[in-house]
């Protein structure tokens, strides 16, 4: 999205203005302009602006998700919570939602093959052409589209991993830094997740208490019966 914003500090021997702009892009890119005084602090600024992002995002996601569902309502309000667990409770049953749980890569692969032959479409994180990083891996696990393959795309069924990058802290899914720092991977998850029409499944990887938060969010204690 675009926007804005402008703030001042007063201090005691000087004043600081910044000013923040924002524009349409699929990945962030962030440039800034800094007085020669305080070059020395850029990159710590430019880490506190990246992880502020990160913070903030399951709650832009969830707001953008509601405005414009792309997916049917179940998909929906299942990325909701799974972003956010302090989102407001639902009565769906997740009837088309699956969490699967693999301790071993060649598990996982097995696991993948599986549901690709039952018409689900494997998708993973793309790989960034400049830093190597462990979720590289689900690239050569099984053939697949990667997350900005399928911009614009949609599926029936979908399949796509979760590992130990991924973690909940303070009811947020959150992930370790990728060290180049455009690639986002809630962002590139999101991105997968909403690719699908009808059935969703979740492949998590090595990472139990990820898997029981998933699980639990599938099961939906909140559903009733009609």
């Amino acid at each position: 999205m675009t926007g804005y914003g402008k703030a001042t500090a007063e201090l005691p021997e000087k004043k600081i203005n910044v000013e923040i702009k924002s524009l349409n892009s699929k990945a962030m890119d962030l440039s800034t302009r800094i007085a020669p005084a305080y070059r020395e602090k850029e990159i710590e600024i430019r880490n506190e602006i990246s992880s502020k992002i990160i913070e903030t995002m399951p709650n832009a996601i969830c707001k953008e998700l509601s405005k414009k569902i792309r997916t049917n309502k179940e998909i929906a309000a299942f990325v909701r919570r799974l972003f956010s667990l302090k989102s407001e409770s639902n009565q769906i049953r997740f009837e088309n939602i699956e969490v699967l749980y693999a301790g071993e890569i060649l598990e996982a692969g097995k696991i993948i093959e599986s549901y690709k032959a039952n018409g689900y479409q494997y998708i993973y994180y793309t790989p960034s052409q400049y830093k190597k990083w462990n979720s590289d891996i689900w690239v050569h696990i099984s053939e697949g589209y990667s997350t900005h393959d399928v911009i614009g795309q949609e599926f029936d069924r979908v399949i796509i991993p979760m590992d130990k990058n991924f973690f909940f802290e303070n009811g947020k899914l959150k992930s370790y830094a990728h060290p180049y720092r455009e690639y986002i991977l809630p962002k590139m998850l999101f991105q997968g997740l909403t690719r699908t029409r009808e059935r969703l499944a979740i492949l998590v990887y090595d990472n139990p208490p990820l898997f029981e938060e998933l699980l639990s969010i599938a099961m939906n204690p909140a559903a009733v019966d009609e």
